[in-house]
C-alpha cells in the first residue's frame, strides 16, 4: 500500500514538473501552492491560490494541483505556525482558556504563518526551479541522443 501510494505522488510530482510553460512561472506556482497551505484560509484556498498566482504570473494548474496536494499536512503546518509564532514573540507556549490565550494564540499562528509562508516560498521555488531545469535538460539531452542514434541508424 504503502508503494502504492509513493509510486502515485512520484507520477504526479513528475507530471508537474513536465508541464508546458515557463519553468519560472512553474516554479512560481509550485512554490505558491504548497506555501499558502501556511495561512490559515478558512476554505478559500483554492481561489485564493488561482488569482494570486494570475496576479504574480505564476502557473495556475500547478499552483492549484500542488496546493491540493498538501491540504493533507495542514493541520501540521498549523502547529509548526504555532511554535514559530511563539519562538518570534518570545512567548511561552500557554494553554488557551482564556479570552487573552485565544488572542495570543491566533496572533502566534498568524505571525508564524507569515514567517512560514515566506520561508517556504523562497526556499520551494529554487529548488523546484533547479530541479525543472535539471529534468527538462536531462530529458532533452536524452530525446536528442535517441533522435541521433536513429537518424544514424537510418543513413
Amino acid at each position: 500500500m504503502r508503494k502504492r501510494v509513493w509510486r502515485l505522488v512520484q507520477i504526479h510530482w513528475k507530471r508537474l514538473l513536465m508541464l508546458r510553460g515557463d519553468r519560472r512561472a512553474i516554479a512560481r506556482g509550485i512554490a505558491l501552492g504548497v506555501s499558502i497551505n501556511f495561512i490559515p484560509t478558512i476554505g478559500l484556498g483554492p481561489p485564493l491560490v488561482y488569482w494570486i498566482a494570475r496576479m504574480i504570473n505564476g502557473h495556475r494548474a500547478s499552483a492549484l494541483v500542488s496546493t491540493m496536494g498538501v491540504k493533507a499536512f495542514v493541520p501540521l503546518l498549523y502547529l509548526l505556525n504555532y511554535i514559530v509564532g511563539e519562538l518570534f514573540l518570545k512567548q511561552r507556549l500557554a494553554p488557551i482558556l482564556s479570552w487573552n490565550g485565544v488572542m495570543d494564540a491566533s496572533s502566534s499562528l498568524f505571525i508564524g504563518g507569515a514567517i512560514n509562508f515566506t520561508v517556504a516560498f523562497i526556499i520551494i521555488y529554487y529548488l523546484v526551479l533547479q530541479w525543472i531545469g535539471r529534468r527538462r535538460d536531462h530529458l532533452f539531452t536524452r530525446q536528442h541522443v535517441r533522435h541521433d542514434f536513429v537518424s544514424k541508424r537510418n543513413n
